[in-house]
């Protein structure tokens, strides 16, 4: 790396971190709804008392890696809100360097810069930094399991490979709607590894001539496709290690198989059962469904009957769920960002940046193979949406990748209008 490029590195790193101090630091905001239930359990973990509630049960309904992360800091530094927000801060900063290494990557180092440019200033990052909420924890998580993901394609060195697997399974022990995320990182390995290095100039071992004339259905060479599915392997290896001591507290718990969290449940049936035809509010617990959910004996039981109530709903009212799936999308695109930055806040850069993000969209599905580690993630939540509840907060993980496109889409069209202004002036 060149001595400018290092300094540059760390001018966006301090500049977000600098932004995000000024932010959080002045915060008094005491933890509510959510975020009193993760600063319990972090709190009940650096006290000894294991994953258990207030009342000392057992708890499952939300996945255990960011309590996790906030008994570590209050094992260090005592119950304190603001070295979680610290913490968050240099995560939130480092953000914003992983975003320019991946925009350079795979456009150039103009579209690196703006797009961590963009980050550095943009609001829902900040605030979600002073938030004891898994949004900014998660976002940082993707982040470089997407930088990996693109290191996998650069070379072959297996801790890249080790590296991935765990990250995707920390992810769904952040939040289980990343539970599908492997089978989208599938791609990567099934196009094969000669298309993904093209883009960055790798030498390939060149195959003799006998191993030439053999192709399989998937336009790999038999010997590459083993290599590749290998590869794959390997990380659904790692990853069903780090997913496993809490499914085997799970099972030792409930004698059930949870993979995630009981939170799958009702998440799932007020996606489309709201509280009063609401859409993205809890059920109500007056609901004869969710009364008859809470008699059963443990909060895996009740989950798995939501989740058999919300099935029959839907194949008993088809058009009922055609027009909460058209609400989902909308939500999940609005501009306006109710949940982490609060009221209804009207999110300006991206209503500007979102025409230009859908033109980058276009540009990168024509190089679909090389930008598939961008638009995994994008795609990936889209379609979670549909299945379970959309909102600004859940495109928050996305919106790096969503910069980058945009900034793609602008440079198109800055190109365009200088070609025009040249064209002009030759006139």
């Amino acid at each position: 790396m060149k001595l400018k490029d290092k300094y540059f590195l760390i001018f966006i790193f301090l500049a977000a971190l600098v932004i995000r101090l000024a932010f959080v630091l002045p915060s008094n905001d005491i933890p509510s709804a959510d975020a009193y239930v993760y600063d319990r359990l972090g709190l009940s973990i650096a006290h000894g008392n294991g994953y258990v509630d207030v009342n000392g049960d057992a708890h499952t309904f939300y996945p255990p890696f960011y309590p996790i992360f906030l008994s570590l800091i209050y094992i260090l530094f005592g119950h304190s809100y603001a070295a979680v927000r610290i913490i968050q801060a240099l995560m939130g900063a480092f953000g914003s360097v992983l975003i320019y290494w991946i925009g350079k990557r795979l456009s150039g180092r103009m579209t690196g810069v703006l797009a961590s440019f963009v980050s550095i200033i943009y609001l829902p990052f900040i605030k979600s930094s002073g938030l004891l909420l898994t949004e900014l924890i998660f976002t940082f998580i993707l982040l470089l399991i997407v930088y990996y993901l693109i290191r996998i394609q650069e070379g072959d060195l297996y801790t890249n490979l080790i590296m991935l697997g765990l990250l995707i399974g920390i992810a769904v022990l952040t939040k289980s709607i990343m539970l599908f995320f492997p089978v989208f990182i599938l791609p990567a390995f099934i196009y094969g590894k000669k298309d993904f290095v093209e883009p960055f100039a790798l030498k390939i071992k060149a195959p003799s001539r006998a191993e030439n004339n053999v192709h399989s259905p998937l336009g790999l060479k038999p010997w590459d496709f083993c290599e590749e599915l290998k590869k794959y392997l390997i990380i659904i290896l790692f990853f069903c290690m780090s997913m496993t001591p809490w499914i085997i507290r799970n099972y030792a718990v409930y004698h059930k198989f949870v993979p995630t969290s009981a939170q799958t449940g009702i998440g799932f049936y007020s996606s489309y059962c709201p509280a009063k035809g609401i859409f993205g509010v809890l059920a109500s617990p007056d609901d004869p469904v969710v009364i008859e959910a809470g008699k059963l004996s443990s909060p895996i039981l009740s989950s798995n009957y939501l989740v058999k109530k919300t099935f029959d709903f839907i194949v008993n009212n088809p058009k009922k769920v055609l027009i909460l799936e058209l609400k989902k999308i909308l939500y999940f695109w609005a501009p306006f960002d109710w949940e982490v930055v609060g009221g209804r806040w009207f999110n300006f850069i991206y209503v500007v940046l979102l025409p230009f993000f859908a033109l980058g969209l276009v540009l990168a599905l024509k190089e679909f193979k090389r930008f598939y580690p961008v638009l995994a993630p994008i795609i990936y939540f889209q379609i979670m949406t549909l299945i379970f509840y959309g909102s600004p907060r859940f495109r928050l993980p996305a919106e790096p990748y969503m910069f980058i496109l945009s900034i793609m889409g602008i440079s198109v069209c800055w190109k365009q209008v200088l070609k025009n202004i040249i064209s002009g002036s030759a006139l």
